[in-house]
């Protein structure tokens, strides 16, 4: 070979040379050089230069070779690729009629098309709904006693769980205010401000446990609608004397000798009480009210008297009573409330009382605001239904009837002409789907508009129509890809009923009309494929029976209600998290330094993911090639990406995995979840670094004050243990600075 045939211009003619290759090899990527002595004319000889591993060993078969499950693994993971594979597996191909033209009949439910239901859980979070009205009283014995006036709890959003210290203004009564016997004049003077201290947890007490049944998840909903306020009522101050102010008829004066016969001393000043009470907001004066709630959302007791959270201790003969006086009361979310306050039934048989709990585990789930409509096929003919004519959209007017009556395909609430005209097809993809929605809404809704042309404007019918229409319009309007399509899923039980033609017994309607109403009975389809793609799993084309859909507003509080949303949810995440994105206590993507012995040691910074070092794993570094670490440092073990033949080759029991140092490694989240304290002990006290931050210290003393802690309690245990006879626990090792930076950033964030 000579220079010139590589196009290479010898920068030295006539004398000797040496020409260097640097190069990565194929497969594992590891570098390597190589030296051709080159002649005074610029000849060298002719050697291989091998720039790929060799396909002959067994580190280069795996490193050079595609294996059948990484192919096909590469094929799934690219929705266009893996299409055609999708479709010979699960599409049944009958040459006599086009699959994917093949309509289907469907009936879809559009969960809370309003979005009241989601607007409530919103208002619910922040303001929580609920009013807390102090009121205070001079309890006179023998009379009346008089109203000194009234104040509210600022809004809930205003609270957290650490106590806050407000001063609230007394006035008359409003519009909104408790009716009661006590005289509430509005033309009085009132004046004075109450002190109290308040605290809200929300929500109360929540358990991470996987709830699997419904009274499980019924249970778990009631939990996240569900707060604990304390309140400390302190003190009064400028409040008016009605003692003073009350004119001297015969009624007082005999008050005032009942007073003193009882013992008590009269100075003209009040006898002051607190009373405490609660109301809902989102009761209005129309609205249908629920055994213990009276009119305006006040709570009553069963003889509909307004019941008060709280009575403080009467204050005698005080211009500024102090009551110090501390409560504390569970409260839930006043449309949460509103929705699931039951009114009360009278259960003669175990049947009618489950029934009625089913009812209300189902209201707990919130499925109440239902909006129906109707895709058919138009060459299917029902001939079962003979004379009835009534919309094929819209909500109907008994619901539980018509969803038992459409499982086994009699459509007795449906007309089969399709009143939008479109038509799912097998083929549709999901997201094809909420297209076809979207268009068949705002045909309905111009449908809607028509027939309130030929209604009375004022007539039942008219009302409805307007609140259809305006349903469609929202739907049309509001459809995009928060909405997750479900298709729904019986249980073994409701379809060996159905085998067993015992649709029509109260078994079977009490049980679907359960299952039906139960998120966990809908599983979530893949928006990127088709019904088809369903048809083995749950019958979509094989039958002329009609399929019952849902399309929920996807969010965190729904993944509660359904299971199968849940893990749908998690399994998308699984399949579409990056390596990247890999950030937690325990693991942790970043680049770590790589020595290619072959190539002058050379560095080179690899993807890896670390994990905490176990500390018996620091002589791998040596037999690796990887640098050794540096005394007192952090150390981690990681593991390549692309692991370098160099550690395939070494012989270790996890030949991927090595130890590097601190300084060897770039961990790429902003805040690594790993540079945490593995020690369980620390967490309390590390939650702690905050607080001490803002009481002026720095992170030296910080870790100070954390260490001294750390130890008292230790030396309590240990001292405990001893007392005990056993045998003491070794103490925990200290928390680092490393520690408290990471707490504190932690925190900032």
């Amino acid at each position: 070979l000579n220079l010139s045939n590589l196009k290479i211009k010898d920068p030295y003619a006539g004398s000797n040379k040496v020409l260097w290759i640097r190069y990565a090899r194929a497969g594992d990527g590891q570098r390597f050089n190589a030296q051709y002595h080159v002649s005074e004319k610029g000849s060298f000889p002719n050697h291989e230069l091998p720039l790929d591993m060799d396909a002959d060993t067994s580190t280069g078969k795996i490193q050079m070779t595609l294996t059948k499950e990484e192919f096909v693994s590469c094929v799934l993971s690219s929705p266009v690729l893996s299409e055609a594979l999708r479709k010979s597996t699960t599409f049944e191909c009958d040459s006599r009629e086009p699959f994917a033209e093949r309509p289907l009949q469907l009936e879809v439910a559009i969960a809370d098309p309003m979005q009241e239901d989601a607007d409530d859980d919103f208002l619910d979070s922040m303001s929580v709904q609920q009013s807390v009205c102090f009121e205070i009283y001079d309890m006179d014995r023998g009379s009346l006693s008089d109203f000194l006036g009234e104040c509210y709890l600022p809004p809930f959003s205003e609270m957290s769980e650490t106590p806050k210290a407000f001063v609230l203004e007394l006035r008359g009564p409003t519009e909104w205010s408790r009716s009661d016997s006590a005289h509430k004049d509005p033309n009085k003077n009132y004046s004075g401000c109450l002190f109290v201290e308040a605290s809200w947890k929300f929500p109360a007490d929540i358990e991470h446990e996987e709830a699997t049944t419904l009274e499980q998840r019924a249970e778990l909903e009631e939990k996240m609608h569900t707060g604990k306020l304390r309140v400390k009522i302190l003190k009064a101050e400028g409040m008016r004397n009605a003692d003073a102010e009350a004119p001297k008829t015969v009624s007082n004066r005999l008050s005032r000798i009942t007073s003193g016969i009882m013992g008590s001393s009269r100075e003209d000043n009040n006898d002051s009480a607190v009373w405490v009470y609660t109301r809902n907001e989102t009761y209005h004066e129309t609205a249908e009210l629920p055994p213990g709630i009276g009119k305006g959302g006040w709570r009553v007791n069963v003889a509909g008297k307004h019941e008060p959270l709280h009575k403080t201790k009467v204050i005698k003969d005080a211009f500024m009573p102090e009551w110090n006086e501390e409560f504390e009361v569970i409260l839930q979310t006043g449309a949460y409330e509103k929705r699931t306050n039951q009114r009360r039934h009278f259960d003669i048989s175990r049947k009618a009382a489950q029934k009625h709990r089913n009812e209300a585990l189902l209201a707990t789930m919130g499925n109440t605001n239902d909006l129906f409509m109707h895709f058919l096929d138009p060459n299917h003919v029902d001939t079962s239904r003979s004379g009835t004519s009534s919309k094929q959209t819209g909500t109907p007017k008994d619901k539980t009837a018509t969803r038992l009556s459409r499982t086994d395909g009699a459509l007795e609430d449906v007309d089969n002409s399709a009143g939008h005209g479109v038509t799912v097809l097998l083929g549709d993809s999901i997201f094809e789907f909420k297209s076809k929605m979207r268009k068949a809404c705002l045909i309905e809704a111009r449908n809607e508009e028509a027939d309130l042309l030929r209604l009375p404007e004022s007539s039942h019918d008219a009302i409805l129509s307007r609140k259809r229409k305006a349903a469609f319009e929202a739907v049309a309007r509001n459809l995009s890809e928060q909405f997750v399509v479900m298709v729904f899923v019986p249980s073994v039980e409701l379809r060996d009923l159905q085998r067993a033609h015992r649709t029509h017994s109260t078994d079977y309607k009490d049980l679907y009309a359960v299952e039906y109403g139960d998120p966990s009975s809908w599983q979530p389809l893949d928006p990127c494929r088709t019904f088809g793609h369903y048809t083995a799993l749950y019958g979509f084309g094989k039958t002329q029976d009609m399929m019952s859909i849902r399309l929920v507003v996807g969010s965190e509080d729904y993944m509660a209600k359904n299971n199968r949303y849940r893990h749908f949810v998690a399994e998308q995440k699984f399949w579409r998290q990056r390596i990247e994105q890999v950030n937690t206590g325990s693991h942790c993507f970043g680049y770590a330094k790589y020595v290619h012995r072959g190539d002058g040691c050379s560095e080179e910074w690899r993807p890896v993911i670390a994990e905490r070092c176990l500390g018996d794993e620091v002589g791998r570094s040596k037999a690796t090639g990887v640098q050794q670490s540096s005394a007192g440092s952090q150390k981690f073990q990681v593991t390549y990406i692309h692991a370098p033949m160099g550690v395939r080759s070494a012989g270790l029991d996890d030949a991927s995995k090595v130890v590097v140092d601190e300084s060897s490694l770039l961990l790429a989240p902003l805040q690594p979840e790993i540079l945490a304290s593995a020690n369980l002990e620390h967490h309390e006290f590390l939650e702690q670094a905050r607080q001490l931050e803002e009481d002026g210290l720095d992170e030296a003393d910080i870790v100070r004050v954390l260490n001294e802690r750390l130890l008292a309690k230790s030396q309590r245990r240990r001292e405990a243990e001893a007392r005990e006879g056993r045998q003491p626990t070794r103490p925990p090792s200290p928390i680092s600075l490393r520690d408290v930076q990471h707490a504190l950033r932690s925190a900032h964030r």
